[in-house]
């Protein structure tokens, strides 16, 4: 019974799956002084103490979620130690890429990796790498904006973190207006002196700091910005619904569309597949090859069992052929005459209806109440 359930409510999922965002936001007001105190760890940082770390007056962590392809070991457990602590949290990703194709990898890993979490703030693009010293401004530049703009898809605010040579030879800062910058420009002072140029929101002002709870050297930061307050208002990073899902392939399903959950449900399933690796394509219509593939593939039918094809337009070998022969010997869809099925033309609300209903009496799911009338009962086929 449990398992009719199931079927019932993919069927009606079924039934629902068939009837300019770039993720760079304005910036927060950036103060004239320093607002907190922070440092940033990888894994390389070994067995850090969070409870001393903010005993020590540290206000923030920016961790590193991992690299162009990989997750940071330690950030899952560095994470939950920094908020058990009551730090603030931020991440940053060091990135290999060297065309957009890798920034939306490193962007989508990078959300992934953040699923079930909340940032104080921003996810930092690193970029850095000797690998990409090779490639012009404009594509280094290009790199940071696209990577932007698919974490922001997920509703993570992304920012750029590069040294002063970085910022000032090998990106065009004007084109990364709108994005949170961190400055690394490292003093000779154990506290820095004077601040940095106004757009620049962190500053990371040496890699030879010590606190308490780092063994060893630490990066120390400082931030002039209210990060914090800007992402918890807007409901980024982790503090709102995210616009896409990073668990679900499709870029054309967002999750503030009606049929969000149905598409969702119907792949983790795996009754549907997209139009291509990335593309679900929601408003092209279903064909009847299609439909009967859905209710097959909900019944997991044995498709070796089906070998031979019933109608003359129906290849077996088509993703649709054996789910048709089932279909037809189980009383489930018929053909449209002649010995023909029709898999690719657009199936009507009709007979729709009508294999739902050859389905349901398939799985001896019974109708319950009074049938519906419609203001066009006459339109209705006499076989629907």
């Amino acid at each position: 019974m449990v398992h009719i359930r199931r079927m019932t409510a993919a069927v009606l999922c079924i039934c629902l799956l068939c009837a300019s965002f770039t993720g760079v936001y304005a910036l927060p007001e950036r103060a004239d002084r320093v607002l907190a105190q922070g440092i940033d760890v990888s894994r390389w940082q070994g067995d850090v103490d969070f409870d001393k770390i903010a005993a020590a007056g540290i206000d923030f962590v920016i961790l590193r979620v991992g690299y162009s392809g990989a997750e940071d070991l330690s950030f899952d457990t560095y994470y939950d130690g920094a908020k058990a602590a009551g730090l603030k949290v931020g991440a940053y990703l060091y990135s290999y890429a060297k065309n957009e194709a890798d920034a939306k990898e490193d962007a989508h890993n990078a959300a992934l990796w953040l699923s079930g979490k909340k940032l104080e703030y921003p996810v930092y693009f690193d970029i850095e790498d000797k690998v990409q010293e090779s490639l012009s401004i404009a594509q280094r530049t290009d790199l940071c904006l696209t990577f932007a703009a698919e974490i922001g898809r997920y509703g993570w605010l992304a920012g750029v973190y590069a040294n002063r040579n970085w910022f000032d030879n090998y990106l065009d800062r004007s084109r990364l207006t709108g994005m949170p910058l961190w400055l690394a420009q490292w003093t000779d002072d154990a506290r820095p002196s004077g601040i940095p140029p106004a757009e620049y929101g962190m500053w990371q002002y040496t890699s030879d700091g010590s606190v308490d709870g780092v063994p060893g050297r630490v990066d120390r930061d400082v931030c002039y910005a209210d990060y914090p307050a800007y992402i918890v208002a807007n409901g980024l990073c982790g503090y709102g619904n995210a616009m896409y899902d990073p668990e679900l392939p499709f870029t054309d399903v967002p999750r503030t569309k009606w049929y969000y959950e149905s598409v969702k449900y119907t792949y983790d399933h795996a009754l549907v597949n997209g139009m291509s690796a990335s593309l679900f394509a929601p408003d092209t219509p279903v064909t009847r090859g299609m439909f009967v593939t859905l209710l097959g593939r909900m019944s997991e039918v044995d498709q070796e069992e089906y070998a031979q094809s019933v109608f003359l337009d129906v290849d077996i070998n088509r993703y649709y052929g054996a789910y048709t022969a089932w279909a037809y010997q189980n009383g489930i869809a018929d053909g449209v005459g002649h010995d023909l099925f029709a898999p690719d033309e657009q199936i009507t609300r009709e007979q729709m209806c009508k294999m739902i209903a050859g389905y349901l009496k398939y799985l001896d799911v019974g109708a319950e109440g009074q049938p519906k009338t419609f203001a066009d009962d006459a339109e209705i086929a006499g076989w629907a």
